[in-house]
């Protein structure tokens, strides 16, 4: 069926996408089909095929969950982002909880914690990472820094650096990072990890986090363990390692999840 009051040839858009099925189209085609059109009336009906065509693009080749195809297995594990906040252009990276119960990650005075934490989000957003945000609630002592980061994914665990920033956290308040050590160029519906580690031995930093009620996304081989929502990582106490030795030393468990924000 036509679509409603459109001529029944497409000089554009169907000539262009013909033999692709939606299961193998890609942003790019729908990016170069409609590129350009000019917005006037006599190209009314290839814009709406195009709007056609890229929302069945999206319900059925990932992006969102398809009706063609199923997301893959190891995605579908991932808790999806808060909606953005639009009174900032922020998006929260962390996930659902229930209710959004606010709590803490307390780093405390222990050795363990001196280990780099990671915790997976899927961009929301195509583009450069301009600002990213959080909340100290407890100071460390002077002098104490939080090195902050983002990793790539892989096999459904972190896995190399794209870019990092160290913030003093021997105040509280809010903590903006606008400068990092490289580019960051998230993809949107591309799984990362924000990890975070602190940099002074066993000491204590307590950062604004939702409740541990946040649902678990790490597999695990047995059933007494459930509901991780957080790794650890002991091979590189106080730093970032540049790419994750996933095979070895992480370790799942529940926590309070740190809020984080992002925007482009």
């Amino acid at each position: 069926m036509p679509l409603p009051d459109a001529s029944k040839k497409s000089p554009r858009v169907y000539t262009l996408l013909q033999n692709t099925d939606l299961d193998n189209v890609t942003f790019a085609n729908v990016q170069a089909v409609g590129n350009p059109i000019a917005i006037e009336e006599q190209n009314e009906d290839e814009m709406r095929r195009l709007v056609l065509v890229n929302l069945c693009r999206l319900v059925t080749s990932g992006e969102w969950n398809g009706l063609l195809t199923a997301p893959s297995a190891g995605a579908a594990n991932f808790p999806p982002l808060v909606a953005p906040n639009l009174m900032g252009g922020y998006t929260g990276i962390q996930g659902q909880t229930a209710g959004g119960t606010a709590s803490t990650f307390d780093m405390s005075a222990n050795v363990y914690f001196d280990e780099s934490f990671y915790y997976p989000f899927v961009a929301t957003f195509d583009g450069t990472l301009a600002e990213l945000k959080f909340n100290v609630t407890t100071a460390g002592t002077s002098g104490t820094n939080l090195k902050v980061g983002i990793y790539s994914e892989s096999n459904g665990l972190p896995n190399a650096l794209l870019g990092s920033a160290t913030v003093a956290v021997d105040s509280t308040g809010d903590k903006t990072v606008t400068s990092f050590s490289s580019t960051i160029t998230l993809e949107s519906g591309t799984v990362y990890f924000f990890a975070f580690v602190r940099d002074v031995a066993s000491d204590n930093v307590v950062l604004k986090a939702l409740a541990t009620t946040s649902f678990g996304w790490i597999p695990v081989n047995t059933t007494s363990q459930t509901n991780f929502n957080i790794l650890s990582n002991g091979e590189d106490d106080l730093d970032l390692p540049a790419t994750v030795t996933q095979s070895t030393n992480l370790t799942g468990l529940l926590r309070a999840v740190p809020i984080v924000m992002i925007k482009p």
